[in-house]
């Protein structure tokens, strides 16, 4: 079977949306470094873990069931997501902390969307282990970047990054709230 890279996928998507002039919003929210078993509208997720949030969303919305991670850790995963290819194609963007060059010929799933009439927002999160300008991909990233700032009518596609999961906080458990006999550890 062959694999198209995702970020195509969404491009196309979005300009035959475009075509019959029902181009849907695209509400992205972006965690690091944690699991399907962090977030209860998963079966396999820990007993103990509440997401009602997240589970009404997936609940309206899209759930993904099989999802496979394209890099061992966050900033090569993202620079995956934004480009479409994998980052061991694009060195040293598998390497944490890199600033891989990008040829012209390789775009982001941004540009591609922006070209198709959507309001792109990113609020805030921008470490694509690339030489990308955020202003160059998106209408608008900071932290206060919001769809509800684009042109009235204009479909929108916004990232929401969450740093509460990401290896650089802590994300562990309160006193009292989960005890290490809930935790089943994989065997490796």
């Amino acid at each position: 079977m062959n694999r198209i890279p995702a970020i195509l996928l969404l491009a196309s998507f979005a300009f035959t949306a475009f075509a019959k002039d029902k181009r849907p919003n695209i509400l992205f929210i972006y965690t690091d470094d944690h699991s399907h078993r962090t977030v209860s509208c998963y079966p396999e997720a820990y007993p103990w873990v509440k997401t009602p949030n997240i589970d009404a969303l997936a609940r309206e919305g899209i759930l993904y069931r099989n999802v496979y991670s394209n890099a061992p850790v966050c900033a090569p995963s993202r620079f995956c997501l934004l480009t479409g290819i994998h980052p061991e194609t694009a060195g040293p963007a598998h390497h944490m902390r890199a600033e891989a060059s990008l040829p012209e010929f390789i775009g982001t799933y941004p540009e591609y969307l922006r070209r198709a009439g959507y309001y792109c927002t990113n609020n805030e999160k921008t470490d694509y282990n690339c030489k990308i300008e955020p202003d160059a991909i998106w209408n608008a990233s900071s932290e206060d970047a919001h769809y509800r700032n684009r042109p009235q009518g204009a479909p929108f596609m916004a990232v929401f990054n969450s740093m509460i999961t990401h290896e650089s906080r802590l994300f562990g458990p309160t006193e009292g709230s989960v005890k290490p006999e809930d935790i089943d550890l994989p065997a490796f």
